[in-house]
């Protein structure tokens, strides 16, 4: 799908594009691309993002102005091409000198467990391009396994067992988080404290055997 296409697409309602048209520089961040997630609601959110960017950026805004969304930028306009995005996704193509080119994916998943399927049925929509290497990152805000959750009650099962349907449906695949196992908590020193590991990156096999063997 080209960018014309993925602007007009049902898809992407309720969300905005912001692009910065300041030149590449050699001074600037080294990663080519940085991804945000639960972008905080601001009077003038893209000047935040701008003034830490040294090339292109785009911006993506939940439609009600709360709390969370997902924001991706990048250096060099060339390197990166949008193929669809929502306030729940931003999903581009990464063509990198000297690189594999890949799929990137930021997700920001549905942080209301009686609509959690919303996410699952976007990633399983996302499916498209099995001949390309997938990356998958972001706040999924679901678990894989009870480990990923200390204190408090145990994880639903049923979402445990839909999130990982879903990875096998598009043969997606955790990758192992290195340090501090937990990414997200609450109650912090209280004898109510939990922690829950919520963000991940996922990979397609073809990635795995790509770039990871």
């Amino acid at each position: 799908m080209d960018q014309q296409k993925s602007k007009s697409s049902p898809i992407n309602e309720g969300v905005k594009i912001i692009e910065n048209k300041k030149r590449r520089t050699d001074n600037g961040p080294d990663q080519h691309i940085e991804l945000g997630n639960e972008i905080e609601d601001q009077s003038s959110p893209t000047e935040e993002v701008d003034e830490d960017s040294n090339g292109p950026n785009m911006q993506v805004d939940p439609k009600n102005g709360h709390s969370g969304g997902v924001a991706f930028l990048w250096k060099n306009k060339e390197e990166v091409q949008l193929m669809s995005y929502s306030k729940n996704h931003v999903d581009v193509l990464v063509d990198i000198r000297g690189w594999h080119k890949f799929r990137l994916t930021g997700i920001y998943g549905e942080p209301n467990r009686a609509r959690r399927e919303e996410t699952w049925d976007l990633l399983r929509s996302l499916n498209t391009m099995e001949d390309i290497h997938w990356v998958l990152i972001g706040d999924m805000n679901n678990v894989l396994k009870q480990a990923d959750k200390r204190g408090g009650n145990p994880y639903p099962q049923r979402l445990l067992d839909g999130f990982q349907s879903v990875l096998d449906d598009c043969d997606l695949h955790d990758v192992n988080l290195e340090g501090y196992q937990f990414t997200w908590e609450r109650g912090h020193g209280t004898s109510n404290w939990i922690e829950v590991r919520l963000d991940r990156a996922l990979v397609s096999g073809n990635f795995i055997q790509q770039f990871m063997k």
